[in-house]
């Protein structure tokens, strides 16, 4: 079935609304606006509505998330739903955005340093992700429960401000990774870790030495 709409580059465009924004319509009122806000074309939003204080549109090409941490404009947000996976990569961190508990980027498949420190997530998927950076991802989140990365490969190098630290994480789900670096579980709290089986000999036949560390302050680690 041909999808509703004009077309865009010999393509129909979508009016069907797959990206959904919450606590923004106050500042960010209009499909102009929304352009602007996410620096994309405004021809390829097709369609944009208030929904009491939500977004919602219709974004038929993908993008970049670019222009989130230290834009105000952005402070209020709650949700992003990107449900369609339009977002390809996160250029830009959501840090410090205090009342967002709620990411759906299914197309994403790296997660720079910072990226959602100080937010108040809740329950995380992110089923393309291959590399974590090890440097305060989801730092400062005492809200933060459950981490599901089926497909992460890798978790890169931290310092003290460890990716999981501060934070409520009650279950890590990372069945895949095989290279953890130095300091990326620093404080990380009580929790069960699910993780590949190669990290159990890693270290020149010894356990991942993060992998031990995390297990020397309670955590259950369970090889899979």
């Amino acid at each position: 079935m041909r999808r509703r709409g004009s077309r865009l580059r010999g393509l129909p465009v979508n009016t069907i609304p797959n990206t959904f924004i919450g606590g923004m319509a106050s500042a960010i009122p209009t499909k102009a606006d929304l352009a602007i806000a996410l620096n994309i074309p405004e021809t390829t939003i097709g369609s944009f509505s208030i929904v009491g204080s939500n977004i919602e549109a219709a974004i038929n090409d993908n993008y970049h998330l670019v222009r989130m941490w230290q834009i105000t404009l952005w402070n209020p947000i709650t949700y992003y739903r990107d449900n369609q996976g339009k977002i390809q990569s996160l250029l830009h961190r959501l840090e410090g955005k205090t009342f967002l508990s709620e990411v759906i980027f299914p197309e994403i498949t790296s997660i720079p340093s910072y990226a959602f420190r100080s937010t108040v997530l809740v329950d995380v998927v992110f089923p393309k992700v291959t590399s974590l950076a090890g440097t305060g991802v989801f730092m400062n989140n005492s809200s933060l429960r459950t981490v599901d990365l089926p497909e992460l490969l890798t978790i890169t190098s931290g310092n003290t401000d460890g990716t999981f630290r501060l934070t409520g994480l009650t279950s890590l789900n990372i069945p895949k990774c095989t290279s953890i670096g130095s300091m990326a579980f620093y404080l990380i709290p009580v929790c069960t870790i699910t993780c590949n089986a190669f990290l159990q000999t890693s270290n020149g036949g010894a356990e991942n030495a993060e992998i031990a560390y995390a297990r020397g302050r309670g955590c259950t680690i369970i090889y899979v």
